[in-house]
Formats: structure tokens, C-alpha cells, sequence
């Protein structure tokens, strides 16, 4: 197991032949690679710096290992049956963003064509396709599983009927409690959805298919943070939801500890996809006094647990209410600084690297002020 990194010189394949390692996949060379390779014209057309689908990569030492070097996102669905030709991509949703939609008209991938070529070329009819959901756990959604169920079957009887996901992993709250459900019908596809409590410390949340509490929509319906790029990753936090969730409905459950049951509020949204808006109040300020900043969010709403500061590069403190952030001035002597000031929402909770773009949700703001 390699960790996360983003670059493999050539002396690797003689290294995994050395330590016993046959095989090898990544798919990082989709991001960026400094091999002049690949391409439209090249012999199995792999992207460009990509040498090859599946093939014998050698070493500095002539040693070798079988790599897959183009198996695609190991954030990618089953969505169709890829025992055949990839059906034509559907049009643009005017309902959707601009990046949405080109998600939503990619070219799908045709798999009996690669491994067609490949096996012209090479004479091994194979290739190697990643599914699964990164960053989270890495497992294949259910609608991934019970397509290719369906297409190895050939339609022989289905031989799973239930799909469990951890009830209760490590770090979650218990819900032993009284607990009090809202039905969501989505109707059409979105990035996201989610809740947030907002008050009441008994209060857990969590989001399941509609009529089934077991089945719950991933990592991110639970109460947990699950992006990995924040400080915070793995903590519980009263934030629940999906990410790309398919039309139907959905059973929003609000579970407590144990009795007896408390008063609580909460926030929810749909397709937030904007951080949130930052501005500075005034550009001007007393020695020892504050900065004022109104910071709002139209969606999952401002996480006050996220705002963080920086004057002249060190650290400020930050305290924050109803659309008022405030930054302490006490450090600061009198003149010109440079303020950076970071705000994200809930829904930053639950981004992780199946979300296009490294924290989405997350505003950065930066202005000069003087204290006078």
C-alpha cells in the first residue's frame, strides 16, 4: 500500500518487484504526468500521458510489475451495463450549473472497445476499471453493486437482497433515544443535501433511503466530519446529508441519546455549491478594538466552528454571531495590515475528493485595513 502521492520515478516497478509486490494501479496520472505519452493518436488512445490501460511496467533495473495506469476515478459509478457499447451522454439540465453539466454530458467510458484494443495490441483481452467512493471509505455504492450484479449474472436470480452499512461506527453519538423523522422527496439530481442542528446538544442527525434506518446514504449520513482536508476529520458533528444523491425520497432522523427528549432547531438544504460571502464592514479601526465582518451563507448556512484569521500572517482570534464576524485587534499595533480570513458552511463537512475542486464551500477573504 503506497500512501497518497502524487508522483512515481522510474525506479518503482523495481522496487515492488523486490519486495514481492507483482501489481500495480493508480490513477493519478489522469491529474498530471510529466510523460509525453498517450493521446487521441496514440495506439490504445489513453489520455494524454497515460503510456498504456494495463501493460508491463519496467524498472531502472529491468525488473518489472503489471500496472493499470488508466482505470479511471476511484470515484466512479456503475451507471450503465458496461458489458456493452456506452450509451450517448444526455443533454444539458438547465436546471444545473455549468460544471454539473459537463459532468452530466461526459462521454461515457466504452469498456468492451478498451479491452478490444487492448487485446488487439497486446493480445490480452483485458482492462481494469476503479468504482468506488474515494476518500470515504472506498467501497461501491448499492445502484454500483446491483448493476453488476445484474450484468454478470446475465439474468440469473440476484443472490443479494439487503445492503447493511455500519450502524453505529466508532465516533458517532448514540441515538437509544427518542428520535423524530422528516420525509425529503428529491425530484431532481443535485450535488448535495443536508442538515444541520443548529441547538439542542441531545440532538444527533442522520439520513436514510425512506422507510429503512439501516440504509443509510454513506459516510455522509452520519454525524461525522468525513473531509479530509479539514483539521477536524472523523469528529462527531451535528451535520448530516449525501453527496450526488438520485431522485426519490429520504427519511431525515433526528435521534437522541436517551430521554427524556429536548427542543432543538435545525437548518437544511439542497445543492449548495457556493461558499459563503464575506465582507469587511469597515477598513478602518481602533487600536485594541475589532474588526467587523458580516458573513452569510443562503445554503448549508456559516459553520462558526470553521472562521479563522490572520493578521500580518499570525493568528487572531474569532468569535461569531448572526452574520457578524468579529476579529480581535489586541495583537495589532497602529498602521497598515493584511487580513486573511477564512469562512466555510455546514456542507463543508462532508465534501471530500468525490466533490470537483478541493474545498468548494470555503470562502478565503483578504483586505487591507489600517488601525489608527
Amino acid at each position: 500500500m503506497l500512501p497518497d502521492c502524487f508522483g512515481f520515478p522510474a525506479s518503482l516497478p523495481s522496487i515492488l518487484a523486490h519486495v514481492g509486490i507483482r501489481g500495480f494501479s493508480t490513477q493519478k496520472l489522469t491529474w498530471h504526468s510529466a510523460t509525453d505519452v498517450g493521446g487521441p493518436d496514440s495506439p490504445e488512445k489513453t489520455p494524454v500521458g497515460i503510456p498504456f490501460n494495463v501493460g508491463i511496467w519496467e524498472g531502472t533495473d529491468g525488473r518489472t510489475v503489471i500496472a493499470a495506469l488508466n482505470p479511471l476515478s476511484y470515484g466512479s459509478n456503475v451507471q450503465y451495463d458496461i458489458s456493452k457499447a456506452a450509451p450517448p451522454p444526455p443533454g444539458p439540465d438547465p436546471s444545473l450549473t455549468e460544471q454539473q453539466n459537463q459532468q452530466r454530458t461526459r462521454r461515457q467510458e466504452d469498456w468492451p472497445q478498451r479491452v478490444q484494443i487492448n487485446g488487439n495490441l497486446t493480445g490480452v483481452f483485458a482492462d481494469y476499471h476503479y468504482v468506488g467512493t474515494g476518500d470515504v471509505g472506498g467501497s461501491p455504492n448499492e445502484n454500483s453493486v446491483k448493476l453488476m450484479e445484474a450484468i454478470t449474472t446475465k439474468g440469473k436470480p440476484s443472490v443479494v437482497s439487503t445492503y447493511r452499512y455500519p450502524a453505529s461506527p466508532q465516533g458517532v453519538p448514540p441515538a437509544g433515544g427518542p428520535e423524530q423523522v422528516f420525509r425529503f422527496t428529491l425530484g431532481r439530481p443535485v450535488a448535495n443535501f443536508g442538515v444541520a442542528v443548529l441547538s439542542g446538544t441531545k440532538v444527533s442527525p442522520r439520513v436514510v433511503y425512506s422507510g429503512n434506518e439501516d440504509h443509510l446514504t454513506g459516510n455522509a449520513g452520519l454525524p461525522l466530519v468525513i473531509n479530509p482536508y479539514i483539521d477536524s476529520y472523523g469528529a462527531a458533528r451535528p451535520v448530516a446529508g449525501a453527496i450526488r444523491p438520485g431522485r426519490g425520497s429520504y427519511d431525515i432522523v433526528f435521534d437522541t441519546a436517551a430521554t427524556p427528549a429536548a427542543a432543538f432547531t435545525f437548518r437544511f438544504w439542497i445543492d449548495d455549491v457556493t461558499p459563503p460571502t464575506v465582507r469587511l464592514v469597515s477598513a478602518s479601526a481602533k487600536r485594541g478594538g475589532s474588526l467587523q465582518l458580516t458573513v452569510t451563507d443562503g445554503g448549508a448556512g456559516v459553520d462558526p466552528q470553521s472562521l479563522t484569521a490572520k493578521i500580518d500572517g499570525k493568528p487572531a482570534d474569532v468569535s461569531y454571531s448572526r452574520g457578524r464576524g468579529v476579529v480581535s485587534l489586541r495583537t495589532a499595533g497602529p498602521g497598515r495590515h493584511t487580513l486573511v480570513f477564512t469562512a466555510a458552511d455546514y456542507q463543508e463537512l462532508k465534501n471530500m475528493e468525490n466533490v470537483p475542486q478541493i474545498l468548494p464551500n470555503t470562502r478565503t477573504f483578504k483586505a487591507v485595513f489600517r488601525i489608527g
